[in-house]
C-alpha cells in the first residue's frame, strides 16, 4: 500500500512511517525522541491552565406550599420519621398537662363529690363585693372540677389501681 501524501501530513497512520524508521535501534530512539519533542512542542502551544473556578451552594428554595425543596428530595430514614413522631406525641402530652388543673398535674387528691350550691345573685339584702367575688370564685372552681370530673374521672384511676 501506497501511502498518500495528505494522510501522511494528517499523521493519521503514524505506524507506517514508525516501519520505515524502525530499522535500526539508534534509528528507532531518534524517531521516539523526534516524536516526544514534537508532543512537547505541541502542548508548550497550549494556554497555562487556570484554577478560576468557584462553587456556588444553592440556597434551599422554598416551593409554592412553604416546604424547602431540598426536603422533598430526601427521603427520611423510618427511624428519624418514628423519632420525630414519639416526640411530637410527648410535647402533645406535655402540652395537655399543662393545660390541666394543678389537681391533675401534680395527681392530688380529689373531692369524690362536688357541692354546687351557690348563692342566687339577685337576694335580698344584695351581696357585697367580697361575697360576689367568692361567689365568682366558686363558680370557676366548680368549672374545673366538672372538666376534671368528665376528663379524668376518679373511677378510672381507682380501677387501675384495683389492677
Amino acid at each position: 500500500a501506497t501511502p498518500t501524501p495528505l494522510r501522511d501530513k494528517l499523521s493519521i497512520n503514524p505506524e507506517d512511517q514508525m516501519m520505515d524508521v524502525a530499522d535500526t535501534p539508534s534509528a528507532m530512539r531518534n524517531y521516539q525522541h523526534h516524536v516526544k519533542e514534537q508532543l512537547r512542542a505541541g502542548l508548550s502551544t497550549l494556554p497555562t491552565p487556570r484554577n478560576d473556578y468557584e462553587i456556588v451552594v444553592p440556597e434551599d428554595e422554598m416551593d409554592t406550599e412553604g416546604r424547602h425543596t431540598a426536603d422533598q428530595l430526601r427521603v427520611e430514614d423510618q427511624s428519624d420519621l418514628d423519632l420525630r413522631a414519639l416526640q411530637v406525641a410527648l410535647a402533645q402530652k406535655e402540652e395537655e398537662l399543662r393545660r390541666r388543673s394543678q389537681v391533675i398535674q401534680r395527681s392530688l387528691p380529689r373531692p369524690a363529690e362536688i357541692n354546687i350550691v351557690l348563692r342566687p345573685p339577685n337576694t335580698e339584702p344584695p351581696l357585697t363585693e367580697l361575697q360576689k367575688a367568692e361567689e365568682l370564685i366558686k363558680q370557676e372552681m366548680i368549672t374545673m372540677l366538672h372538666y376534671d370530673a368528665l376528663h379524668n374521672p376518679l373511677e378510672a384511676k381507682r380501677q387501675a389501681n384495683v389492677l
